[in-house]
């Protein structure tokens, strides 16, 4: 494969599991560059550790975060089976998937909160973009 997901959460036993599994990777002779942590969940209020707690404890790069969403929106994605970036595109966790998708793509980067803090001028620019 050309990148693996490490998925991670910003908690002790979470990032105690991921420190194993970063020494299993290298022990199996895994370049770094093929192994992309991804925060799940993540919280910029969060009253835990932060994202430079975990680099620096874990001493690899924070590939991508995904953010924690109102459960009941994501519950009801679930439920319904519509994928969430079909149901609620514009919310910070459709535009996080967007985000990766494009990183492990090799796109550039996309500023999240540039585009949810203005959803209708971006819808906007969607439907009347010349391409």
């Amino acid at each position: 494969c050309d990148s693996m997901l490490m998925v991670s959460t910003l908690d002790l036993p979470s990032i105690s599991g991921a420190s194993r599994c970063l020494d299993v990777f290298r022990r199996m002779g895994y370049s770094q560059d093929k192994i992309q942590l991804v925060i799940n969940r993540s919280d910029p209020n969060n009253n835990g550790l932060a994202f430079e707690d975990m680099k620096e404890f874990l001493g690899f790069p924070v590939f991508c975060h995904i953010p924690n969403q109102d459960y009941a929106t994501i519950i009801d994605s679930i439920n319904r089976g519509i994928p969430i970036s079909a149901m609620s595109p514009r919310s910070k966790l459709s535009l996080s998937f967007q985000k990766l998708a494009s990183q492990l793509n090799g796109g550039g980067s996309m500023d999240l909160d540039q585009e949810s803090e203005n959803p209708k001028r971006s819808l906007l620019k969607k439907y009347f973009s010349r391409k």
